[in-house]
């Protein structure tokens, strides 16, 4: 009976110490939206650039929900802006504006990424000190 409580306490800190912090689940959402982002950097017309920054959008939005758990504020606030960004970028009629936009998305998203290695490395420390 021991052997099987010592075999579920080693199992259970290898999955704690293996798991992706909640900074990490964010990034890997945030480098999904940076590709539909590149992806809609590269539209020739309105419709090819909305559909792929309404896939983006969808990434960003699924982004802001873990960067809640993840306690990294300069990150959240940027992706705020690039999901307001992106709403403007689905309502617009303008190539040249959407385009700009998007641009101007990929500069912050890039922001984000940055950000969220840093708050990733302070939540591991975080958490290899305890």
């Amino acid at each position: 009976m021991k052997k099987s409580y010592f075999f579920f306490l080693f199992f259970a800190i290898y999955l704690h110490s293996h798991g992706q912090s909640n900074c990490a689940k964010a990034n890997s959402d945030v480098v999904y939206g940076y590709s539909h982002i590149k992806t809609a950097d590269d539209a020739n017309n309105l419709e090819y650039l909305k559909l792929w920054s309404s896939r983006a959008l969808e990434s960003f939005n699924q982004v802001m929900v873990k960067l809640e758990a993840c306690s990294c504020e300069k990150s959240y606030n940027y992706t705020q802006k690039i999901v307001e960004l992106l709403n403007s970028v689905e309502n617009s009629e303008s190539f040249e504006k959407s385009q700009s936009e998007i641009k101007k998305i990929r500069g912050i998203t890039k922001g984000i990424i940055k950000e969220l290695q840093l708050c990733t490395e302070l939540e591991l420390e975080k958490y290899s000190s305890r």
